[in-house]
């Protein structure tokens, strides 16, 4: 036998020997487990009005069929426990429960708004130091408790924590979403300098499980949520690359509506102590939907006329929602702070939130039309 194999031999003899060794008791049959799809945190009040962390998780448990060799799925089930802390309520969710807990396979972490408004450092403290955790897992806050929401039943699914992984996913094919919601870009997000958390809100909205707005955090606390068409905004100025639709409108039967691909880069200078700031964003756009400009796609002096009607109604929206989070929101939701650290130095001590509410930010918008999709259908 030659040297290669003698060693593939050696190999495999000790594997074997290891597998055969191994206790039972390292080993869980399936019907002893419940495994976490997702995960709720909320901060109540109790009878005495001290505050109390509550933990709710959704399983995924097994039930012995009707072969006791073989096991079939049932239905989710959530389990809730009220403590001090998001250890101790993992401590005495066990005690009612006769399965083992297997986590790492989380979808989402749903975090209640009053608990979002109070601070999530130690929920992020909780999920760093825990191996067992999902970084991957998708972070949303929600309106009132996290709990109703993973209580919600959506049909056609096991539960609601997989439905709002799929909902979150899926949220970068339009609105100009990312996709970085998730356990780890929370963690470097709120302890980075000149970086913003912002995430999404999710509500109720006719019954059904709905993304209504963004919350916009400042270090670790939300400190208000905007809507779809801010957040849409938002969106476009704060990521890289992003995909939406964009619609110029005269009247209920004259609009023409696109399907946008953005681009954006960013500039940054400095006067003295102010700050200068200059965003620029390309539009790569599909007309879907045109019954405003007439003969577009024949004339390029049309199409001339089109790209610059969008890119002024761009720009406009831009330097209003820039203008509306310089005096209201007073945070820098698009990140300027980290562009502006980065090339002239971190650790100063500065505010970024507030040294970007005092610069100056100008957009600059490059509309590009691409394509008309299959054509042009009209009736004469």
């Amino acid at each position: 036998m030659s040297e290669k194999y003698r060693i593939y031999l050696i190999i495999v003899l000790v594997i074997g020997f290891f597998i055969f060794i191994t206790p039972e008791s390292i080993t869980v049959p399936a019907e002893k487990i419940d495994i976490i799809t997702g995960l709720g945190i909320d901060m109540i009040q109790n009878e005495q009005g001290e505050n109390k962390i509550q933990s709710s998780i959704s399983v995924y448990n097994f039930t012995a069929g009707a072969d006791s060799e073989k096991s079939s799925a049932s239905k989710s089930v959530v389990r809730v426990s009220i403590a001090d802390t998001l250890l101790d309520a993992r401590e005495r969710r066990q005690l009612s429960s006769n399965r083992k807990f297997v986590s790492s396979f989380e979808k989402v972490a749903i975090i209640g708004e009053n608990l979002a408004k109070n601070g999530l450092n130690s929920t992020i403290d909780f999920f760093f130091y825990n191996p067992f955790s999902s970084d991957s897992a998708w972070v949303v806050v929600c309106k009132g408790q996290a709990l109703d929401i993973l209580q919600q039943e959506v049909k056609g699914y096991p539960d609601s924590a997989r439905y709002i992984d799929g909902l979150i996913e899926q949220l970068q094919n339009d609105n100009f979403f990312s996709s970085e919601y998730n356990i780890l870009h929370m963690y470097s997000g709120i302890g980075a300098e000149g970086k913003c958390v912002v995430l999404p809100y999710i509500e109720m909205v006719d019954n059904v499980l709905t993304v209504t707005g963004m919350a916009l955090f400042k270090k670790d606390k939300m400190v208000r949520k905007i809507d779809i068409p801010e957040a849409r905004i938002m969106n476009m100025l704060r990521e890289k690359k992003g995909n939406g639709i964009l619609t110029l409108q005269k009247d209920f039967k004259h609009y023409t509506s696109s399907y946008i691909q953005t681009q954006k880069k960013i500039s940054c200078s400095k006067s003295g102590d102010k700050y200068n700031f200059t965003i620029n964003l390309e539009l790569k756009t599909e007309v879907m939907n045109n019954t405003l400009f007439k003969d577009m796609e024949k004339h390029d002096s049309i199409i001339a006329e089109y790209e610059q009607a969008l890119q002024q109604q761009v720009e406009y929206m831009c330097q209003e929602f820039i203008k509306k989070m310089q005096t209201d929101y007073k945070i820098d939701c698009l990140e300027l702070g980290e562009i502006a650290c980065a090339k002239y130095g971190r650790g100063t001590g500065v505010d970024w939130n507030e040294i970007v509410c005092n610069s100056d930010i100008k957009v600059n918008v490059k509309v590009k039309v691409e394509r008309f999709g299959r054509g042009r259908y009209t009736i004469q």
